[in-house]
């Protein structure tokens, strides 16, 4: 028996769970066909939630699109664990190419053990994955069995029962077109209905699809007994592909007016029957199961826009009565295109934000300062409410806080909001302290916080200072083009152990190393995307490498000093850079020596980080870059170094064999221990290779370092070559024809070509592949806007 067997059910489940917390789903799946005990155990998990986005995502999960035909696989899947008795026939015919021999049959569709239905809690296709899921279930080409079905009286009587809206209908001119598209949108609603009617009672969360379907739902509005959360979603085959609402039309209007004003009260109609039915079907829930839903809302925000979403597509209609304007529903706040004075309108001593008791993301461009002192002060008095409770139980006898009363059950319990996505803008005349207060509010809740500081005209007090934990924040983006210094707190990374994504910048530029004090390294195993400019960047400490396995692009830079025609960034002299790092190059200094202690840690450059995808540095990053990392980043398809200096000749890289080697794993010979056996690295994905500065490489390495090295390069971007000749460069070219071809582009810029250098290095100017008479080769060379073509043969 394998070990993940023998484990008791609740460390198994433990593990279960952590692989689901991580979207480890393919994992997972396959871990049903091991054996019964893990399958038992795997499939609750699995089968939890089988339309979340993750359940469906490619391998990479880069795009977060669907794999193709995912959502309709599933469907077909579960669909096979029912009765074919409980399946219209409408629906067989999509599923079972002959469904002669099926008609007369009312066993399971398949003999399978595993229940996949009984374990669902949630069932919510998304409007946009309805539409993947309806591409899937059908050829482009319907089978003739399907076309004689649509043509029938039969499928007629059904359409006139319910059809599409007549502009959508009309806008087709053709009756077999629209009757197919009908067709394909049945069996959707069809298919859903049938996953969704056996196991109303479970469900805990559940989208209604296209509302125009909803009265077979009202009339079981009772069996959604554990319903907690309720979607609408309304298809755009039910709505008039063409016009658009407006709630100005004047009902008075003659009906001969205008065809479109006539199309525009239709859907206004329709859409106002659709708030109807919503309303109905909420109503009757809650008269039923009083106190069971907790939430309800609808994927088209035009529809139903104004209970969950406040902004300027709405903000006239709310500032017509802005006091008696209920906006506890309101989950979505963007203030963007409001008048500068929105945040002015306060109703019983509490302010917009304040009334707006769902919110969960939130927009906003310049706020006012001490926007968020109303927070704090709730959240102070619920973390009070809690310590007086668990001192009175202790004090009188009774329990003291159950395990599960942690302060994020208590959050949600005293009813604060629970703002998850933040998204500021902060100007002189907000207060950075705003942040801090966003931070210790919503600490529980909080997963996206992105910050922009603009027009600040001093330094910015230090970020993360005195911040609590933020267990769920994903996210943190703080960027500053004004200040001269964005200070990072030493703890700062500490309390955000579960960052996917870090980005802190700054428009720092020159420094000195001596001022330079790192904040503490930090476990960041979630860790995706990395990015540092300024002052954020020196501070880093890059111990926090090492526990970042999850890193797929990497970014350490200084800002360019774009006073400079050229951009070049700054980077200290080479004398200080080694004595800020410690590294000793020449004589011991003495006992009296007078220069400050080193406080900077040692970039090691020998990191393991196998899903790294893109490196890009500048200035003392790039210069004290080491080869040697690309051993640990096997998957690396981009990197980037610029060494520019503002002091030519100062900052010189010289790439030698030994840079492009490390040592083999029996490195350790007995018989030559002097000279360890080393092999050359090797990046089998790299496609793009920027080196700007003063690089040098050495002449002999230059075939093999592009050869073996980086055999897949198609992109060169070379700027500011000055130490070194393009001549190399050519001559590899020339002499490897066979292993390039037209996608490979050598960019050239700072300084640009002169003619003197076309002849020396016998490059045509090149137009296009009717101009090439295979003279040259299809290497293209580009220098700003000019394309160029190598000569194969030199005179």
């Amino acid at each position: 028996m394998d070990p993940l067997s023998q484990l008791p059910v609740e460390c198994l489940e433990r593990v279960l769970y952590i692989l689901d917390g991580d979207d480890c789903l393919p994992e997972l799946a396959r871990l049903l066909t091991m054996n019964k005990h893990i399958a038992s155990a795997t499939l609750p998990i699995l089968y939890n939630d089988p339309y979340r986005n993750a359940f469906h995502q490619n391998e990479q999960g880069k795009s977060g699109q669907a794999k193709p035909g995912s959502y309709g696989k599933l469907t077909r899947t579960l669909l096979s664990r029912l009765p074919v008795g409980s399946i219209p026939k409408s629906l067989l015919l999509a599923l079972i190419p002959d469904p002669i021999n099926y008609f007369s049959t009312t066993t399971a569709a398949t003999n399978s053990s595993l229940d996949y239905l009984a374990h669902i809690r949630h069932l919510n296709i998304q409007t946009r994955d309805s539409w993947e899921l309806k591409n899937t279930f059908l050829p482009t080409a319907l089978p003739p069995h399907v076309l004689k079905y649509i043509r029938s009286d039969e499928f007629d009587q059904l359409y006139q029962s319910n059809p599409f809206a007549p502009e959508y209908a009309c806008s087709f001119m053709d009756k077999d077109r629209t009757m197919q598209d009908y067709y394909q949108v049945i069996i959707v609603l069809e298919a859903y209905w049938c996953l969704a009617n056996p196991i109303l009672e479970q469900l805990q969360s559940f989208t209604i699809p296209y509302i125009r379907n909803i009265e077979r739902y009202h009339k079981v509005v009772g069996r959604f007994k554990n319903l907690e959360r309720l979607v609408f979603a309304i298809s755009e085959t039910f709505e008039d592909p063409f016009g658009e609402i407006d709630d100005s039309i004047d009902d008075s209007i003659d009906d001969d007016f205008h065809i479109d004003t006539w199309d525009w009260r239709s859907s206004k109609q329709r859409r106002d029957k659709a708030i109807q039915d919503q309303t109905q079907f909420v109503s009757e829930h809650v008269r039923l199961l009083k106190g069971r839903l907790k939430f309800f809302g609808c994927l088209e925000g035009n529809v139903w826009q104004m209970p969950t979403y406040l902004g300027w597509p709405n903000w006239l209609h709310f500032s017509a009565h802005p006091l008696s304007t209920d906006l506890a529903h309101v989950q979505n706040l963007t203030s963007h295109g409001l008048p500068e004075s929105w945040d002015d309108l306060v109703c019983s001593n509490q302010s917009i934000l304040q009334r707006c008791r769902a919110l969960k993301h939130l927009e906003m461009y310049k706020p006012r300062a001490g926007m968020f002192k109303w927070a704090v002060q709730e959240k102070s008095y619920m973390e009070k409410a809690v310590r007086d409770t668990a001192t009175y139980n202790s004090y009188g006898g009774r329990r003291s806080l159950a395990q599960d009363d942690t302060l994020q059950t208590a959050q949600w319990n005293h009813g604060l909001v629970p703002l998850q996505h933040v998204t500021v803008s902060l100007s002189h005349e907000s207060s950075t302290g705003d942040i801090d207060d966003i931070v210790h509010a919503f600490d529980q809740t909080l997963e996206v916080l992105d910050v922009t500081l603009t027009s600040l005209d001093s330094m910015v007090p230090c970020l993360g200072q005195g911040w609590v934990d933020l267990p769920v924040l994903t996210t943190l983006h703080v960027v500053t083009y004004w200040a001269e210094r964005l200070v990072v707190d030493s703890q700062l990374l500490t309390h955000c152990p579960n960052l996917i994504d870090l980005r802190l910048e700054d428009a720092s530029q020159e420094y000195s190393c001596q001022d330079i004090v790192p904040y503490l390294p930090a476990q960041l195993r979630r860790l995706g995307h990395l990015h540092l400019s300024g002052w954020p960047a020196l501070t880093f400490d890059p111990a926090t490498l090492t526990s970042t396995p999850s890193l797929t692009n990497l970014s350490i830079k200084i800002q360019y000093d774009y006073s400079e025609i050229d951009f070049k960034p700054f980077i200290p002299s080479v004398e200080e850079l080694n004595q800020s790092y410690g590294i000793q190059t020449g004589p011991v200094a003495s006992t009296s020596d007078s220069r400050p202690r080193i406080f900077r840690p040692r970039w090691t450059w020998d990191w393991q980080l196998p899903l790294l995808t893109m490196i890009s540095l500048s200035a003392e990053f790039a210069y004290s870059f080491e080869f040697k990392i690309l051993h640990g980043c096997p998957a690396l398809e981009s990197l980037y170094l610029d060494i520019r200096s503002k002091t030519p000749g100062e900052h010189v890289r010289f790439i030698s064999d030994t840079d492009l080697s490390v040592p083999t794993s029996n490195s350790s010979s007995p018989t030559s221990p002097s000279s360890p056996a080393t092999e050359r690295l090797c990046l089998p994905s790299l496609n793009q290779l920027g080196l700007s500065g003063e690089w040098v490489i050495d002449r002999s390495i230059v075939p093999l370092m592009f050869a073996k090295t980086f055999p897949v390069v198609k992109i060169f971007y070379l700027e500011g070559w000055t130490h070194t000749t393009l001549d190399r460069m050519f001559k590899l070219f020339r002499t490897m024809p066979t292993t390039y071809d037209e996608s490979v582009s050598l960019y050239i810029s700072n300084p640009s070509l002169s003619y003197q250098d076309f002849a020396r290095y016998e490059l045509v100017e090149y137009y296009g592949a009717e101009e090439d008479e295979g003279d040259t080769l299809a290497v293209r060379i580009i220098d700003n806007d000019a394309h160029y073509r190598l000569l194969k043969k030199v005179s």
